[in-house]
């Protein structure tokens, strides 16, 4: 029983050092600055609704259109165009 133990720690200390030094040196820099909602190209569901005023449910209903203009896929990922939305609220007397 002593003998597995020893395997196991000599495969996985190794590991979590390289892991240590990996994510140290991957981490976005402390000092960078996140960019404001207003100046994004592409929003989530919750700044969207927080920027527009609408809600996140009736922000995922029109999203499923799929002729909806302001709706950006990356992969499993929906995103939402912030100028199109715009463009759309501004345009339309309701949604």
């Amino acid at each position: 029983m002593g003998n597995g133990v020893f395997l196991l720690d000599a495969f996985f200390v190794p590991f979590l050092q390289i892991r240590k030094e990996l994510d140290a040196t991957m981490s976005r820099p402390k000092d960078v600055q996140k960019v404001p909602v207003e100046n994004r190209v592409l929003l989530n569901f919750y700044e969207a609704a927080e920027y527009s005023g609408l809600g996140i449910n009736k922000l995922r209903a029109e999203s499923k259109n799929v002729n909806c203009p302001w709706v950006f896929h990356n992969g499993g990922t929906v995103l939402i165009k912030r100028i199109e939305l715009e463009k759309q609220i501004l345009q339309s007397k309701g949604m």
